[in-house]
């Protein structure tokens, strides 16, 4: 175990400082929460799927959650998603929880390239769109790797409830998740070189929809071909870019 001192400035950046110490030197990475509790497989799940890939390619691993409340009872679990992982579903929604990811080395060397000190909305989901947006993969597994614990000093807690998605709907009408796109697609304009050809011209596209006139923005949705991975998640991108909330 090592401790580092941080930069106290959020989570964001915490993660990010880590992830800048070219001293941590492994074949995996894994981000974690202080208060989840990792299923006993959970390493050797993530590392046989990453292991199946070229060393080269960037991966990522991530999986679903089983939620518990503060005392470890048994609440639910994270939404099933069927939709594929890539670029188009990255850019518009974080897939899974940073605390299920783990990453292979070429990731991380991926991140670490693309600077430390970028301005984004979560590290996980900053993950999630350079890995992709480089030709890399994403693996996504159904079965549940961490038990991750609610409570209500959650910064971001799990997107399963009726009410916590009310909640996610509240925050995309505040304009929360039209400044979350700024600052990612900021950060991937930033890191334009580490794109392939064909993730630059989807953030083109999608870029293209957000301040377009009301009559054309929804075709213009439909022929960026971003999605999210649920129906009613679907609905509220339609919804947020018909109200200039994207």
């Amino acid at each position: 175990v090592r401790l580092y001192d941080g930069p106290r400035r959020g989570f964001v950046a915490n993660f990010l400082t880590l992830i800048g110490r070219i001293e941590l030197d492994a074949d995996c990475y894994a981000f974690t929460d202080q208060d989840d509790e990792w299923d006993p497989c959970k390493l050797a799940r993530a590392t046989e799927a990453l292991a199946a890939l070229p060393d080269e390619r960037p991966a990522l691993y991530g999986s679903r959650s089983e939620l518990i409340d503060r005392d470890g009872r048994h609440l639910g679990f994270s939404r099933l998603f069927t939709r594929p992982p890539g670029f188009s579903n990255a850019l518009v929604q974080n897939m899974v929880s940073g605390n299920t990811m783990v990453l292979n080395r070429a990731a991380m060397m991926l991140m670490r390239a693309a600077g430390t000190g970028v301005a984004v909305s979560a590290h996980d989901w900053w993950a999630y769109l350079l890995v992709t947006g480089s030709g890399g993969e994403m693996i996504y597994d159904s079965y549940p790797t961490i038990r991750y614990r609610q409570h209500g000093a959650n910064l971001y807690g799990a997107n399963a409830s009726w009410r916590a998605r009310w909640g996610r709907a509240l925050r995309v009408f505040r304009g929360d998740f039209r400044e979350w796109n700024t600052q990612n697609l900021a950060a991937l304009r930033g890191n334009w070189s580490l794109l392939t050809e064909q993730s630059r011209r989807r953030v083109e596209s999608f870029e293209s929809v957000r301040d377009a006139p009301a009559p054309v923005r929804l075709l213009r949705l439909l022929r960026a071909g971003v999605y999210r991975q649920t129906w009613d998640g679907q609905i509220g991108l339609f919804v947020a870019a018909l109200t200039r909330r994207l």
